[in-house]
């Protein structure tokens, strides 16, 4: 189960048992594949992630263990880890996200932090990541627990690159494929800033 994270500042997270997977809507989805994930998991099919300054200060200086998921704005993975960090460190907001780059430049990410835990064998594995235009779910399951791991205690971050969202309400939600229910989920307000840059 995901640590139970405070709602303060954070607006509608929904933890435990929401909803089962077999009961999600209708409406069209399409798969992200792997491949196009970054995560600090190191999870074979997954990208690595870079180990720039604002992940090494988002993980060093922020040792909550609490799970937690929302929206950035990125050019890229590195622009995704700063803006993360500036959410986690309360500089901008996980209920809503304003959309200030052009279309040309812009990318949005989902964002989950499930915890932190032994880095070796993998916690949290991702196993598929489906996107529609009023949802992203992302199915984890927990592998047997070894009789040894690694004695550190390793960040595990993910971001997922969207490719159809739209202005308006998005739900994130984070589905255990073992137990079939969805154990985190946000709403999130997505819309358009006043001061679009480039």
């Amino acid at each position: 189960m995901l640590a139970q994270l405070s709602l303060r500042n954070f607006g509608f997270l929904a933890m435990g048992f929401i909803a089962t997977i077999s009961g999600c809507s209708r409406e069209k989805t399409e798969r992200i594949p792997l491949d196009l994930v970054y995560s600090t998991n190191q999870q074979g099919e997954l990208q690595e992630v870079p180990w720039i300054d604002d992940l090494t200060k988002l993980t060093t200086d922020s040792q909550n263990g609490a799970s937690n998921t929302f929206l950035v704005e990125g050019k890229d993975i590195r622009g995704a880890i700063k803006a993360t960090r500036e959410v986690v460190f309360g500089f901008g907001r996980a209920d809503e996200l304003a959309l200030t780059m052009r279309d040309e430049n812009r990318k949005i990410w989902m964002v989950v932090f499930f915890g932190f835990h032994a880095s070796n064998p993998i916690r949290w594995r991702i196993d598929s990541v489906h996107e529609s235009p009023t949802r992203v779910r992302i199915n984890y399951s927990l592998p047997e627990r070894p009789f040894a791991q690694t004695l550190d205690m390793h960040p595990y971050y993910v971001w997922v690159p969207l490719r159809n969202l739209k202005e308006g309400k998005l739900a994130l939600e984070i589905a255990d494929v073992q137990t079939g229910e969805i154990v985190l989920m946000r709403q999130v307000t997505v819309r358009e800033s006043k001061n679009s840059r480039q």
